[in-house]
């Protein structure tokens, strides 16, 4: 209802909204998807560093960040940066955009991997191949995977109806093939 948009907006801001449409148009991504994602990985705070040094508002793995860095040709790469709103957030983008292409478009996959790892998520594919996207959810062996999946493709559904995007669109199934790894 129009009269709770301000309420749903102090919850699901569009928070960075340069960078992140800046990258999401860079690398043909969904501004909501990054928004979603962003919202469940720091709630929106660059400062943040997670229990396994993942850091800033993306949540990116130095290990990742320095292969990211030099995907996009970027030299003198330093984990500091990663605290680095601009940065973080091209860099995050850059890697969902990734994974999705990994996974042949599928956005579950490719959410499910920003959490557990395309290995996992590449290993739950060959020991389910070619089913049902609602069970392959509901069988991700890790509990807090499952539930991040879960969340992110519910703020990604507020972030479109709220902000006028595309309706999200999950496929029924999961594919068969998928590529080896993100191109880094």
């Amino acid at each position: 209802e129009p009269d709770t948009n301000d309420v749903f907006e102090l919850a699901y801001p569009t928070a960075f909204e340069r960078w992140v449409y800046d990258a999401a148009s860079e690398f043909g991504t969904s501004p909501w998807l990054v928004w979603a994602l962003m919202r469940q990985e720091s709630a929106y705070r660059p400062w943040i560093r997670s229990p396994v040094n993942a850091r800033g508002l993306m949540q990116i793995l130095p290990a990742t960040g320095a292969k990211v860095a030099q995907a996009l040709g970027i030299t003198g790469f330093a984990a500091e940066v990663l605290f680095e709103p601009a940065t973080n957030v091209r860099f995050g983008t850059w890697y969902i955009a990734q994974l999705v292409k990994k996974f042949g478009g599928h956005p579950v996959l490719a959410i499910a991997s920003y959490n557990a790892g395309p290995v996992a998520v590449s290993r739950w594919m060959e020991a389910h191949p070619d089913g049902r996207t609602d069970e392959f959810v509901e069988e991700i062996p890790y509990r807090e995977t499952r539930n991040y999946v879960r969340r992110v493709i519910s703020h990604w559904a507020v972030y479109a109806t709220l902000y006028g995007g595309p309706p999200v669109d999950i496929p029924e199934r999961t594919p068969s093939e998928y590529l080896a790894d993100p191109s880094y």
